[in-house]
């Protein structure tokens, strides 16, 4: 390997790894600033449990996990949105509670859908394992 294709690709590790750090320094603001994180969270690895309890298939799991990633990730983005309106509205007022609240609905619509996908997921092996199917 040429001396320049190492030294680029050293660069480019180190930028990966900031870029990394970065994320991990975000997600502990988040944790440290919303509770909603943390039960949301908690019910992903439910999820995920009993998935893994009840055998569900692959494709099943796929659609659990994109659709509790996309809860997770608009709640991260709520919470950084919050933060810079927080500041903006010390110096402005009128619209920034109607944006707050928007975002706020985008993770309730999210998080609905989320719910309905589990619910479709896992009703029938959940009535099965009950003996009522």
């Amino acid at each position: 390997m040429l001396d320049k294709d190492k030294k680029s690709l050293k660069q480019d590790v180190h930028r990966l790894k900031k870029s990394f750090d970065y994320a991990v320094k975000g997600m502990k603001e988040v944790f440290e600033r919303e509770q909603n994180i943390k039960i949301q969270l908690v019910l992903t690895l439910v999820v995920i449990f009993y998935g893994f309890f009840l055998h569900i298939g692959g494709v099943e799991f796929a659609l659990l996990l994109l659709a509790m990633s996309q809860v997770l990730s608009l709640e991260v983005l709520n919470t950084a949105f919050e933060i810079y309106l927080d500041e903006r509205e010390r110096e402005q007022n009128g619209t920034i509670a109607v944006i707050k609240d928007i975002l706020a609905a985008s993770v309730l619509v999210s998080a609905i859908f989320a719910i309905a996908i589990g619910l479709i997921i896992f009703l029938v092996p959940t009535l099965k394992l009950l003996g009522l199917n």
